[in-house]
């Protein structure tokens, strides 16, 4: 790891569970209407966007109602997280911005398989970062975010 001069180092610890609805990463499956049944405040069912899943979360459009607030800039409001999530798929980008630990500034660009996305890469840095700057190196280490076949 490499520690800037300013000394505020980021530091993610293998095997990590992080929050879905607070970093780039986690937002990325709802936004191609991936399902699996991740925890986090999540249900990707697929199906209408904002539906109740049978066990009581939301799916696609954002966090069940008990979403933790790890940061004043964490989003829990489902509204505005499913425009996020549009804004996913327009851009072929999510990011995050202070939202799971204050100073770091997420950003992640799916991974396509036969059309769907199976992962994510994603790129942590320090919110003095500007997004536009490693954004396309994030789409381009994902396969340019074009849905593969």
């Amino acid at each position: 790891m490499t520690i800037p001069a300013d000394g505020a180092a980021l530091c993610l610890v293998t095997g990590e569970r992080l929050p879905l609805h607070a970093t780039a990463a986690g937002r990325v499956p709802p936004a191609y209407g991936v399902g699996s049944g991740f925890g986090g405040g999540y249900a990707y069912g697929g199906g209408a966007p904002g539906r109740i899943a049978a066990h009581g979360t939301r799916t696609a459009t954002g966090p069940s109602p008990s979403a933790v607030r790890h940061t004043p800039c964490t989003v829990t409001a489902p509204g505005v997280l499913g425009a996020q999530l549009t804004r996913v798929r327009a851009t072929g980008l999510a990011q995050a911005h202070q939202e799971y630990r204050l100073g770091e500034l997420s950003l992640a660009a799916p991974v396509f398989r036969d059309g769907i996305a199976v992962a994510a890469v994603s790129l942590t840095t320090a919110t003095t970062a500007r997004p536009d700057r490693p954004a396309p190196a994030v789409r381009r280490a994902a396969g340019g975010g074009r849905r593969r076949r």
